[in-house]
C-alpha cells in the first residue's frame, strides 16, 4: 500500500580514487505522513588509507498537523589506515541530532579499532565504541546522559 522511492547517483573521479554520492529517499509512512532523507557523501581511497564523510537530513512530515513535523540530521566521518600488510587501523565519528527543533537531544558515537586479516579469508576486528549524550535535564530520559556508554566488540569474519 505504501511506496518507497530511492535514488543514489554516484560519481567516480581521479581513476575511481574519489567517490561523490548523493542520496534521496521518499516514503509514505501512513495515509497522512511521509519521510524524506537527503544525504551527501564523499570518500577518497589510495594504497595507504581510505577516508570519507557523510551528511544526512531526515524529515518526517505529517500532512494534517505541522506540529508533528520532525527534522533530524547526522554527520559521519571515518578513516581506515593501513599499518601493515595484515593490519588496518580504523576510526569513525558520528553525531546524531534526532530533532533540530529540540535543544540538547544530540548524541555522538566514536569507534576505534583494528582490522587484522592473518590470511586471505579470515578477519578479526576488535573495536571500542563510546557513545555520549548531551544532557537535556529531563528526568524521564531513559539513559543517564552524564555517563558515556562504553562497549568493546570483536568481530570474526570468515569468507569462502
Amino acid at each position: 500500500m505504501f511506496k518507497l522511492i530511492e535514488l543514489r547517483p554516484t560519481l567516480f573521479l581521479l581513476e575511481k580514487a574519489l567517490t561523490l554520492s548523493a542520496f534521496v529517499s521518499y516514503e509514505t509512512q501512513a495515509a497522512d505522513s511521509h519521510a524524506a532523507i537527503f544525504s551527501t557523501m564523499a570518500g577518497y581511497e589510495n594504497k595507504m588509507f581510505r577516508v570519507g564523510a557523510e551528511y544526512s537530513l531526515r524529515s518526517l512530515t505529517a500532512a494534517t498537523d505541522s506540529a508533528k513535523d520532525v527534522n533530524g540530521n547526522n554527520i559521519s566521518v571515518w578513516g581506515v589506515f593501513k599499518a601493515t600488510e595484515k593490519l588496518n587501523l580504523l576510526a569513525r565519528y558520528d553525531r546524531y541530532e534526532p530533532n533540530t527543533d529540540v535543544d540538547n537531544d544530540e548524541s555522538a558515537l566514536i569507534i576505534a579499532g583494528l582490522d587484522f586479516h592473518p590470511t586471505k579469508n579470515v578477519r578479526f576486528i576488535p573495536n571500542v565504541q563510546v557513545q555520549t549524550f548531551t544532557a537535556d535535564d529531563n528526568p524521564d530520559t531513559p539513559v543517564d546522559e552524564s555517563k558515556p556508554i562504553n562497549t568493546a566488540y570483536v568481530t570474526f569474519e570468515y569468507s569462502w
